[in-house]
């Protein structure tokens, strides 16, 4: 399921759909479900969140620095996997161009940030 906080309606539906995507993408990619992604826009920048993302395995590595990095970058090579779908849809979606993407982790939640 996405959800939207906080956004006017000219944006929920792009958003809702972004962020649907963004976890589609990821259940397929990652073979982990995901239970439910937020897209919300600040500005010029863009940012989707899956919540219990990770795996238990995940979470526990990500528990330290090096573990979370270790995490982040092997999201970062699941998602270049899927980028240029993503980054296009959004482009679509909201009429802009995707310049750059990052990836955080948060253990405590097994959240995802793209953003």
């Amino acid at each position: 399921m996405a959800t939207l906080p906080n956004a006017s309606s000219t944006l929920s539906r792009p958003l809702h759909d972004i962020a649907e995507l963004f976890l589609v993408e990821w259940q397929r990619s990652h073979g982990r479900s995901g239970q439910q992604a937020c897209a919300s826009l600040t500005g010029d920048t863009l940012t989707v969140t899956i919540e219990h993302a990770l795996t238990e395995g995940e979470m526990r590595l990500a528990a330290n620095e090096p573990g979370r990095e270790m995490v982040r970058r092997y999201i970062i090579q699941l998602v270049n996997e899927i980028y240029p779908q993503l980054a296009a849809f959004v482009e679509r979606s909201l009429g802009c161009f995707v310049a750059a993407s990052d990836v955080d982790v948060n253990s405590e939640e097994g959240s995802v940030c793209f953003c």
